[in-house]
């Protein structure tokens, strides 16, 4: 009788860093995202890069947006702690397209050029950052909708 192979490990080149992003379209709305992924890093083993690919290419690009450079899951859960999503001003909405050039600066620089496009409100095509391997999508926490109840009054009826 014959078992399932384990999966193959495939590997990829080691980044310094990887830009992680999240967008709402309200302040409300990316606070509650933002709460929910620092409460799944708490509980989970996820590498940095896995959770790069999802959140960068399985998630829409709204107005509201944040983005950390992080070195570690846990880098990235701190600087996390450290911010105020409740605050995030709406990006320029920007609709240029940009991608990266891995062809002439390391690593780091395109991130930090990946993180400025990205918070001016650039599409980006990511792409060419996950090209070098097989990066896994993960179950993270979706979006977080405004729940605030807004109440209408009724038009008074008019005279018959």
């Amino acid at each position: 009788m014959s078992e399932g192979l384990p999966a193959p490990v495939v590997k990829r080149s080691e980044k310094p860093c990887w830009l992680v992003t999240l967008s709402a379209k309200t302040p409300y709305s990316l606070a509650g995202m933002t709460a929910q992924l620092l409460d799944r890093l708490q509980t989970s083993d996820h590498g940095l890069a896995d959770i790069a690919f999802t959140l960068n290419t399985g998630r829409e690009g709204f107005p509201y947006r944040l983005s950390w450079i992080a070195h570690s899951t846990a880098d990235l859960a701190e600087q996390i702690r450290g911010t105020d999503a409740a605050r995030q001003q709406k990006c320029a909405g920007k609709t240029s397209h940009w991608t990266p050039d891995l062809s002439q600066n390391d690593w780091t620089t395109v991130m930090r050029e990946a993180q400025t496009q990205y918070q001016q409100g650039a599409l980006i095509d990511w792409t060419p950052l996950f090209a070098d391997g097989d990066y896994r999508r993960l179950y993270l926490p979706g979006y977080v909708f405004d729940t605030k109840p807004y109440w209408f009054e009724q038009a008074g009826t008019a005279p018959r």
